[in-house]
């Protein structure tokens, strides 16, 4: 016994610190005012599934906190476990309580969940690592009908000729009976590698890996003084259907500048190309060069294109299925910006970070269908530092 007094001493101190953190952290937490949400005008339950996140002070304390459903949730609310897991995981968190027994063990959610009204989807990678790479790749399926609570587990092995240098999910999506999914990796060979965008769809009722293809890829591999990229366009809510997959394939030059000592990278190529989900085709998006790279948001159909004219904000909207600018839907101007910015089904969602004040326009109409204006009580001082979906 004597031998383990230091370490039952040591176990002792350290409970005992965390213990009288926790209980400062909550003191400091209660004195905290709730975060609220004013509507102004509009329809209510377009903000429903919004989450904010940001920085309170108030009396000397300073603390993060978390906006959902008009609930204000500060970090000194959480428990150990849920601050080592992150607590802004809003979507991990809804499903787990949503779907407890399917959700159990999932600790991680990104690109490998699909969400609709009949099904929940989700898609994990079990591989094992070598001196060559990855290897023995097998992608588990687990899908769960809402309707009828029943879930189901499928596994399939991948099988690839050449050796891989990481394996990632890039995409799940769900289409007439078959589960398709979208993997990111980068394939080597003996003279070197080259980046790559494989599809994957795997038939339920059969249980079976009918499809597997190369869909984005170059003709030729790295060298070293030309660097390959294929990157996706996020949405702002990963997890929803969406009728497009969009990828930006690229191609930089590395140049020497022998005077200055230095690298620079020149563009040698660069494309848009998106994935139909209904029919598996690769459509190459004819966009002017000169804004080809001013994308910067996209919702599954559309394609959003930040401009100015005379000291006024637009969002430029491009249909993807059509090819075409359709419309410029106003966001505000220099003297009133709205540097916070989300899309989802038709809507475009923007906070003045300054102010406070929440926007949401209709791209159908481009009138606003909702206004309102986060608040704090108690003269605190606030920070909104993140806008994201449930």
């Amino acid at each position: 016994m004597k031998k383990f007094w230091k370490s039952i001493l040591l176990l002792v101190v350290i409970v005992g610190g965390i213990g009288t953190y926790y209980v400062q952290s909550a003191i400091a937490t209660n004195s905290l005012p709730d975060v609220t949400i004013e509507t102004v005008e509009g329809d209510e339950s377009l903000i429903e599934p919004l989450v904010f996140e940001g920085l309170v002070s108030h009396d000397e304390n300073e603390e993060q906190f978390l906006l959902s459903q008009g609930e204000t949730l500060y970090n000194g609310d959480l428990s150990f476990v849920e601050r080592f897991e992150g607590v802004h995981n809003m979507t991990l968190n809804r499903l787990r309580q949503g779907y407890r027994d399917f959700m159990r063990g999932v600790d991680y959610l990104y690109r490998n969940v699909y969400e609709d009204n009949q099904r929940l989807i989700l898609v994990n990678v079990n591989e094992s690592y070598s001196a060559y790479g990855v290897e023995d790749i097998e992608l588990e399926v687990n899908m769960l009908n809402k309707g009828t609570e029943k879930s189901e587990t499928y596994t399939m092995e991948i099988d690839s000729e050449q050796r891989i240098n990481f394996y990632n999910i890039a995409d799940v999506q769900y289409s007439d009976g078959k589960v398709i999914v979208l993997t990111d990796l980068s394939e080597r060979y003996q003279d070197g590698s080259k980046p790559g965008i494989t599809e994957l769809i795997f038939d339920i009722q059969s249980g079976e890996l009918v499809s597997q293809e190369t869909i984005i890829s170059f003709d030729q591999l790295e060298q070293d003084n030309i660097d390959q990229r294929i990157s996706q366009l996020g949405e702002s809510v990963l997890y929803a259907p969406s009728e497009y997959v969009v990828f930006r394939k690229s191609q930089y030059e590395i140049v020497r500048n022998e005077q200055a000592d230095s690298l620079t990278e020149e563009m040698i190529e660069n494309e848009l190309l998106a994935y139909n989900v209904k029919t598996g085709e690769i459509e190459q998006l004819e966009i002017p060069q000169n804004e080809n790279s001013d994308v910067r948001y996209f919702d599954g159909s559309n394609l959003y294109f930040e401009k100015t004219k005379d000291g006024e904000n637009f969002l430029s909207v491009y249909n993807i299925a059509e090819q075409d600018f359709q419309k410029d839907v106003p966001i505000g101007s220099d003297s009133h910006p709205y540097p916070y910015i989300l899309v989802n089904a038709g809507y475009i969602y923007m906070l003045n970070q300054e102010e406070n004040h929440l926007n949401v326009i209709s791209v159908d109409t481009n009138k606003s269908v909702y206004k309102g204006e986060i608040k704090v009580k108690d003269e605190a001082e606030m920070n909104i530092y993140k806008m994201s979906f449930e």
